[in-house]
């Protein structure tokens, strides 16, 4: 039999996250239907011993299918998120007859194909509030943030707000702050509690700091002009406000094709995630997290 993996179902359980090693067995943290969730066996799994929680009518003795997530030491908080970035991003944009772009964000329509790019920056893309322990049994990834540890996060470039509005959805313990240089009519005036934005130019300092307020950010999006220019300012006036070990991100940082050796001089800590652009090209994020 295959592997398993991450989202694989069997009968009522969703595979959400493992391996993990518990009394020398193979455990794999899975969410039932009925919204229980619990490690259970490798083996159980393959063989269809286990399809489900106890609630649900599971054949077997609950004790054979894995220790409920509660007994452990590890366990914080686990919460399953039925739909991935790429799926919230669609669901905030608005198209055509035709699949054209017509309001909303294009971060993952036909413009752009950003959805899997960040599901790639956040360990746990199906999870929030999951705290990562020494019982995995693969190496640490690069992703050491989840959707649920960021707390605070602004993007640059919010256009009518519809992307804002996703990125609270991305990140629902989150306050996500918008800045741009016109007003976002579906955010502004706080009709939202856990959105604000903030009227000004990425090329001012001035209206950078006062967005950022002294706060210290987990994540950072910049997606307003694309000018390098403007882009390279951002950063500068924007880089203080990001706490060690958050990121900060550039959307279709100009002409980053040619710029690539470029910027892993400039920026050690910087790498590009590239993505498919509306012409099957490439379309990357520059990522730049700050060191601890």
């Amino acid at each position: 039999m295959k592997p398993i993996k991450v989202r694989d179902t069997f009968g009522k359980w969703t595979v959400v996250d493992g391996p993990f090693i518990e009394n020398r067995r193979k455990m794999w943290h899975c969410y039932c239907e009925c919204g229980n969730e619990s490690l259970v066996n490798d083996s159980d799994l393959k063989s269809d011993r286990s399809t489900g929680c106890r609630a649900c009518g599971s054949s077997k003795p609950y004790s054979q299918l894995g220790r409920r997530l509660t007994h452990l030491p590890e366990f914080v908080k686990w919460r399953h998120d039925v739909r991935t970035v790429a799926e919230i991003f669609s669901s905030y944009e608005v198209l055509d007859a035709d699949g054209r772009h017509v309001n909303g964000t294009d971060k993952n329509g036909p413009n752009h194909a950003y959805g899997d790019a960040y599901e790639s920056l956040f360990y746990g893309s199906k999870l929030v509030d999951v705290q990562v322990t020494s019982t995995r049994t693969e190496p640490m990834p690069e992703r050491t943030t989840t959707r649920g540890d960021v707390k605070l996060m602004m993007e640059v470039g919010v256009a009518d707000g519809s992307s804002l509005l996703a990125w609270s959805e991305v990140f629902p313990n989150a306050r996500c702050v918008g800045l741009d240089v016109h007003i976002a009519d579906r955010i502004a005036g706080g009709r939202y509690n856990n959105t604000e934005f903030h009227l000004g130019d990425q090329r001012s300092r001035e209206d950078c700091e006062r967005a950022a307020a002294g706060r210290q950010f987990d994540f950072i999006c910049e997606d307003a002009t694309h000018v390098l220019e403007n882009s390279l300012l951002t950063l500068l006036y924007l880089w203080p406000f990001v706490r060690p070990g958050g990121l900060y991100v550039v959307e279709e940082f100009a002409n980053v094709g040619a710029l690539r050796a470029n910027v892993a001089a400039l920026w050690p800590q910087a790498r590009v995630v590239d993505t498919v652009g509306p012409s099957g090209g490439v379309e990357p994020l520059v990522v730049f997290r700050k060191p601890l």
